[in-house]
């Protein structure tokens, strides 16, 4: 059967060379967790939650008492808690925990199907819950309960008239030139200032009108975009790291 979507955890268990786990399928139907269709015969395991499963509101397969064999081979330590910082392809499993790498995936999207996840917590599910990108212009971080979407030329043109900002707020300062026009900007989104610009900005953009334009664009970004900017403007040498894990050679890609 084919899919009407694309899994992320079959994504994700093929691009760290994993097969799919339980038994074959005596019937077709859909993932409770993913969404994704099976036929019968395809490796899948029975929906059997514990008490301490609290995503419902996040499976797209409601109602399902089924859960497809990439979910299954994706649901340990490796992609709840090791690798919970990744950019996903098909060619495998890349970090993205540092300034540099977040500001790497971010201007530098990879082609085809993609997955892009950081988590908040320790432990945490996030790979079936992850969209799959198909797009390097208009793309989705799963963030922790989050998804932030992120119009890559917008983030180009915020960080243009963040650093612009950050130049003008530091004419006449004493000390190092600022970095960032916010008086705060969080990577974890968990401050109200976060993405609040300098005052004195606002002052200033009454009688320069760069200012003011550079303003505008600020407040034109989406939450995503936004936080895409505490990687991107504080990034030493973007760069794109090397992968964690790879695809098995000669891997099938299973049902």
């Amino acid at each position: 059967m084919s899919s009407a979507i694309e899994s992320p955890s079959k994504l994700a268990a093929l691009a760290a060379g994993l097969q799919p786990l339980g038994a074959p399928a005596q019937a077709s139907g859909i993932c409770a967790l993913c969404g994704y269709a099976h036929g019968a015969g395809d490796v899948v395991s029975p929906f059997s939650p514990g008490d301490t499963f609290t995503d419902y509101t996040s499976m797209r397969g409601k109602g399902s008492k089924t859960v497809c064999g990439w979910c299954m081979a994706t649901w340990g330590p490796d992609f709840t808690q090791r690798y919970t910082k990744s950019v996903i392809t098909r060619d495998g499993v890349f970090p993205a925990a540092s300034n540099d790498h977040i500001a790497w995936w971010l201007l530098n999207p990879p082609k085809g199907s993609w997955v892009f996840m950081l988590s908040d917590q320790k432990r945490q599910h996030l790979i079936w819950r992850a969209p799959v990108n198909t797009s390097d212009q208009v793309y989705q971080v799963r963030f922790g309960e989050l998804v932030l979407t992120v119009r890559r030329a917008m983030l180009e043109k915020g960080a243009d008239a963040a650093r612009r900002l950050a130049q003008a707020a530091s004419a006449g300062r004493k000390g190092a030139a600022l970095k960032s026009p916010f008086v705060r900007l969080s990577r974890d989104i968990d401050t109200p200032a976060h993405g609040a610009l300098r005052h004195e900005l606002y002052e200033m953009a009454t009688r320069d009108s760069q200012v003011a334009d550079d303003i505008a664009v600020m407040h034109s970004l989406t939450p995503g975009e936004l936080w895409g900017l505490t990687a991107v403007l504080y990034a030493a040498t973007p760069s794109r790291p090397e992968p964690k894990l790879v695809p098995a050679a000669n891997q099938h890609p299973g049902n």
